[in-house]
C-alpha cells in the first residue's frame, strides 16, 4: 500500500522479520492469524519509525496531531469497513484495512478495547514529539507507563488474545495480579527493545525518551542532590 516507498525499504523490512516477533506472541496462530498479527506489527513499527522521523526532525506537532486525528476517524466503532472512506495516504489506508479485518468479526466490547489500546500508542506518539520539541526528558517512572503506551504493548497483548479470548473468565484477566504480570512482560519487552534501539532512536531520531536518557538524567540528577547535601 506504498509504505516502502520513503523511509522503508524492503530488505528493511524483512530485516525486522516481524512474522517472527508475531509467532511468538501466538505460537499456536494459524497462518491466517499469524499474517494479520504481522501486518499489524509491521503497521505500528513503521509508525513509530515515521513520526520522529516525519514530524520530529521539523517540530511539526501540528501536523502530527492532524494525522493522527485522521488516523482514528480510519477506525470508525459503529461500521469499521467505513474507515476505508476516510483514508487518503498509505498509513491511513493499510490501518483503515486492517481495523475493517480485525475489529469487523469483533463484538462491541472486544472492537472497543482495540480501539482503546490503538489511541494509546497513537496519543503515546504525539507525547514523544512533545517531549522532544521540548526537550524534556521524562522522570524514570513517567517514561515507564508511558513507554507502554508507545510502544503499543495494549495492542500486542489484545492480539495475543485474539484466540484465547475464552481462555480465563474476564473478571479474572481484569485482577490486579493478572493485570501486573501482563504489565510486567510490557516493561521487559519495551527496556529490551529501547537497549537495542539507543543508537538509532538518539542519533538518528534525535529521541530523548528513552530508559537509558530518562535513567541517567535520573541519576545525574540525585548525585547532584547529594552532592549539595554534603556540602551543607
Amino acid at each position: 500500500m506504498g509504505l516502502l516507498d520513503d523511509i522503508w525499504d524492503r530488505p528493511m523490512m524483512e530485516g525486522f522479520d516481524l512474522a517472527l516477533c508475531a509467532a511468538g506472541l501466538d505460537p499456536d496462530a494459524t497462518p491466517e492469524e499469524l499474517e494479520l498479527s504481522s501486518e499489524w506489527l509491521t503497521w505500528g513499527t513503521y509508525g513509530d519509525d515515521h513520526y520522529p522521523l516525519v514530524f520530529g526532525r521539523s517540530r511539526d506537532l501540528a501536523g502530527a496531531k492532524e494525522q493522527t486525528e485522521r488516523f482514528k476517524a480510519c477506525m470508525p466503532l459503529e461500521d469499521p469497513a467505513l474507515g476505508a472512506e476516510r483514508a487518503v495516504n498509505p498509513m491511513e489506508r493499510s490501518l483503515a484495512d486492517l481495523w475493517a479485518r480485525t475489529a469487523g468479526p469483533m463484538s462491541p466490547e472486544a472492537r472497543g478495547q482495540l480501539r482503546y489500546a490503538l489511541d494509546a500508542m497513537l496519543d503515546g506518539w504525539l507525547w514523544e514529539l512533545h517531549n522532544q520539541a521540548q526537550h524534556r526528558v521524562p522522570d524514570p517512572v513517567d517514561y515507564i507507563e508511558m513507554r507502554r503506551s508507545t510502544f503499543g504493548s495494549e495492542l500486542t497483548t489484545l492480539l495475543c488474545r485474539l484466540r484465547h479470548a475464552d481462555a480465563l473468565p474476564a473478571a479474572l484477566q481484569r485482577t490486579g495480579t493478572v493485570r501486573a504480570l501482563e504489565q510486567s512482560v510490557m516493561d521487559y519487552a519495551t527496556l529490551l527493545n529501547d537497549l537495542f534501539s539507543y543508537q538509532k532512536e538518539v542519533e538518528v531520531e534525535a529521541r530523548c525518551t528513552t530508559a537509558s536518557s530518562c535513567c541517567r538524567r535520573s541519576s545525574t540528577a540525585t548525585t547532584r542532590r547529594r552532592s549539595r547535601w554534603s556540602t551543607t
